[in-house]
């Protein structure tokens, strides 16, 4: 089956992280492009359910998903306390 243009039927799950170790500019621009980003996404048509890897239940959640059924976009930069070499989903 041929792609379909501008599908928008899926939901989006952002993954994003907030880094504690940002001072106080970088983190409120952070939060501004996570914002501009979702409205973006919305704007496209999505649904989107950002979704913090700092919450103790991100994987869980994620592991729940079923991907034919959705779109799960990575807009991490790490897993707090994991180095990035280290982590396996």
């Amino acid at each position: 089956m041929p792609p379909t243009p501008n599908r928008t039927d899926l939901p989006i799950v952002l993954l994003y992280d907030l880094d504690r170790s940002y001072n106080e500019s970088d983190a409120l621009e952070a939060e501004r492009l996570l914002a501009q980003l979702i409205s973006a996404l919305s704007d496209a048509g999505h649904a989107v359910t950002p979704q913090p890897v700092c919450d103790p239940q991100w994987a869980g959640e994620l592991a729940a998903l079923d991907p034919p059924d959705c779109i799960v976009l990575n807009w991490c930069d790490g897993v707090p306390g994991v180095p990035y070499r280290d982590f396996h989903f």
